[in-house]
């Protein structure tokens, strides 16, 4: 079960909107509800804020999170290498 400190982890990582991008992860791997049925946005946010329990669901989170960890570390490493171009002053 998700507790505060990882939800706010989750969520500084994953930023607004996560759940639709949980959902498509979710439908991409075939991972159903009960019933069969792909899973709601409203309980992806159920079990982010701790209400439900669902190990599937939580497990995507974690796998979202560290994939857009490392695409923010790719993109503060390419950031960090690009050199600055020389200006001249036209003098």
């Amino acid at each position: 079960m998700i507790n505060k400190t990882d939800k706010r982890m989750l969520k500084r990582l994953l930023g607004s909107g996560y759940a639709s991008d949980v959902l498509a992860y979710l439908n991409e791997t075939g991972i159903v509800n009960q019933q069969g049925n792909s899973h709601k946005t409203g309980y992806i946010y159920k079990v982010m804020n701790g209400h439900r329990y669902n190990r599937d669901v939580e497990k995507v989170l974690w796998i979202l999170a560290a994939k857009r960890k490392e695409e923010k570390n790719i993109l503060k490493e390419a950031v960090k290498s690009k050199k600055p171009e020389a200006v001249t002053s036209g003098l």
